[in-house]
């Protein structure tokens, strides 16, 4: 079964390139969100990111290679 993983930070492009070298090209994007909170009435409000994904097990991708030479074969 696939982990979710949340990840948060200032900006969205530092966020993806950790997942890619963290976690490989094998992750699916499930949200990615602007998040503002705090302020008053809406000014002062602090912005960050939120990043969903899903890794894959790797459990899972051998039993999905495996099916798919005993399939092909």
């Amino acid at each position: 079964m696939p982990t979710r993983v949340l990840l948060e930070g200032p900006a969205i492009e530092p966020l993806l390139a950790q997942v890619r070298e963290e976690y490989g090209s094998g992750v699916r994007i499930i949200s990615a969100d602007k998040v503002r909170s705090g302020g008053f009435g809406g000014f002062f409000a602090k912005q960050h990111y939120e990043l969903s994904v899903e890794v894959p097990d790797t459990n899972d991708d051998r039993k999905n290679t495996m099916q798919r030479k005993t399939t092909t074969a």
